[in-house]
């Protein structure tokens, strides 16, 4: 189960996430950062993400790529969570 709170500041998006991106999961994710037209930056707290697979790997790098040159941030991001972004070699390719 993924719990996805968005709160908008301007053209600034925050996104916290709760509970675990999987293969159900990672495509709610990705219809919620579709739309990111008037966004000028986006931050991810993650503080209570307890997992990722693969697939929600593929939406963090997605949005990233449709972000462009604007801002991604990643907070708060668990050990279990930084572990997979490590291994995959995803945390430079996010910025991290």
């Amino acid at each position: 189960m993924l719990k996805i709170n968005k709160s908008l500041n301007g053209r600034s998006l925050r996104i916290s996430l709760e509970g675990e991106i999987d293969s159900v999961t990672a495509p709610e994710l990705d219809r919620e950062v579709q739309d990111l037209e008037n966004i000028d930056e986006v931050t991810l707290d993650l503080k209570d993400l307890a997992y990722t697979s693969s697939a929600g790997l593929r939406v963090l790098l997605g949005l990233k790529r449709r972000l462009a040159k604007r801002p991604l941030r990643l907070e708060n991001i668990g050990i279990e969570v930084r572990e997979v972004l490590d291994m995959t070699g995803s945390s430079a390719l996010l910025g991290l």
